[in-house]
């Protein structure tokens, strides 16, 4: 199919297809097994002693890393008929501490994912730790009751037809319960944690990704939104630039310009990081021809991102070269260049911000600040050579003036592709506004 909103819902249908089918193929399995003897003495001992079925269905979830495949294969053994005909081989109270076992089980996913991680993801995984674990004691000493109530709200009929119904809803009610239970508790929750793993998470150079997580570069849609936080993170230190290259220019600012300089380094490392990181999410297979489009524009984004670095590193260079050879601007320019770096400031925060929520109206409203500034440009550039006519400043210094005044609207055409890439689709796009006129 050429449409990708057919193959979306396409793959959706199959893949619903593959895992009715694996449960079904599942059924057909244990089905041999319901006659073993040996298996029906396993769940008559769980029946008997309920924490051995929280181990074993620990035990299994800890081998498939997946709470919703055990409790498939749960729900595949209830389903099979005793001896009597009638009744399930293990029965709701029967597979219940088994249920149980699989939603600590699950949490080994949790932890896998935390190695090598910061603490707070370490604290992240252990909450949930604790969340299951306490969930599954707890219920433990009520399994007769909480039986009973889910055979009530569940539907009737003969046993061994009806248990994975209420297995499953066993499931939700399970976790639904937990988590009213835990939520007066949060406040414990993290002081437990806290106790278990103290200490703080080092710091980053201010050079290193903060977003970029290739652990999940597999599933494009928070791959791309972690990218997306990243540019977020490198745009608004090419805005500090913009103020520092402002200041160091007007107030001959020393450690301005030298921050400017610092900060274009980490600028341009951070850039390099998330493009590979972008590239990266092209070589998955699992990428969508809409996801590619979106990881394409973001790597323009990037390089318009590190030009607005660019520019203002050149200023810094103009500010340096004044500083040293002590030129002094007419009152006059200096307000314009005020005016034009005020300008960019705006232009900047607003291109953040689209980029960061989607706001089509936003990024609109850069596209018209863009035309204003090259309209701006244009009239600077008439005034300076009015003044240079009336003999009213210096000819040396029309170069650097009209290079700086250049630079800064440069800023704004960096800002203006940023929004849109924004409109194209790049984020969030709201379908329902239409297309404006500029």
């Amino acid at each position: 199919m050429k449409k990708e909103s057919l193959v979306n819902i396409g793959q959706t249908i199959f893949a619903f297809g593959l895992l009715f089918m694996g449960i079904n193929t599942m059924g057909d399995v244990m089905k041999p097994l319901a006659a073993m003897p040996e298996v029906a003495q396993m769940f008559l001992a769980v029946k008997g002693i309920p924490v051995l079925g929280v181990i074993i269905g620990t035990f299994i979830t800890l081998i498939i890393q997946s709470s919703s495949a055990s409790i498939a294969v749960l729900q595949n053994l209830a389903s099979q008929a005793g001896p009597d005909g009638v009744s399930s081989i293990i029965g709701l109270e029967g597979a219940l501490p088994i249920l149980f076992g699989t939603n600590i089980g699950t949490t080994i996913t949790a932890v896998f994912a935390s190695i090598g991680s910061s603490i707070n993801a370490k604290r992240t995984a252990a909450a949930h730790i604790i969340f299951n674990v306490t969930g599954t004691i707890l219920f433990m000493f009520f399994i007769p009751w909480y039986s009973r109530l889910i055979k009530y709200i569940s539907p009737t009929g003969i046993e061994y037809e009806v248990v994975s119904r209420q297995i499953a809803n066993a499931h939700m009610f399970f976790n639904i319960i937990n988590t009213i239970i835990f939520l007066p508790f949060i406040w414990l929750l993290v002081k437990i944690v806290m106790k278990l793993l103290p200490g703080k998470d080092t710091d980053k150079l201010p050079s290193e990704p903060l977003y970029l997580d290739y652990n999940i570069i597999e599933q494009p849609v928070f791959a791309i939104h972690l990218a997306t936080k990243e540019l977020s993170r490198i745009a608004n230190f090419t805005l500090k630039m913009i103020k520092d290259a402002k200041k160091s220019f007007l107030a001959n600012d020393t450690e301005a310009l030298k921050n400017v300089f610092e900060t274009e380094d980490i600028v341009n490392t951070l850039q390099d990081e998330t493009v590979k990181y972008l590239a990266s999410i092209f070589a998955t297979d699992s990428l969508t021809e809409h996801q590619g489009n979106i990881v394409s524009g973001l790597i323009h984004i990037a390089s318009d991102i590190e030009h607005i670095g660019d520019n203002c590193t050149n200023i810094a260079e103009f500010s340096s070269e004044k500083m040293k050879h002590g030129y002094e601007f007419s009152d006059i320019a200096c307000a314009e260049i005020y005016e034009c770096f005020d300008q960019a400031s705006r232009m900047t925060r607003d291109t953040i911000s689209a980029l960061e929520t989607g706001d089509i109206n936003l990024a609109y409203d850069v596209l018209v600040q863009e035309e204003e500034m090259n309209r701006t440009e244009a009239r600077l550039k008439r005034e300076h050579i009015k003044r240079l006519h009336d003999k009213k400043c210096s000819p040396e210094f029309t170069v650097m003036y009209t290079d700086i005044v250049h630079n800064i609207e440069r800023i704004g055409d960096s800002c203006k592709n940023i929004a849109e890439a924004v409109l194209a689709d790049i984020h969030f796009k709201d379908s329902s506004i239409p297309n404006k006129e500029i």
